[in-house]
């Protein structure tokens, strides 16, 4: 049941906006691993 109340606001357009905004965040960090985090402290 997807029916949005008047005083709702739809969560799925806050899920799609906020990809929207994290999609190049999340791709930045692509690659990024416990192991390479831990050289980089060293």
């Amino acid at each position: 049941m997807d029916d949005v109340l008047p005083d709702e606001f739809p969560l799925s357009m806050f899920y799609e906006a906020l990809s929207k905004k994290l999609k190049n965040v999340i791709a930045s960090t692509r690659g990024i691993t416990a192991e390479s985090a831990e050289r980089i402290a060293a």
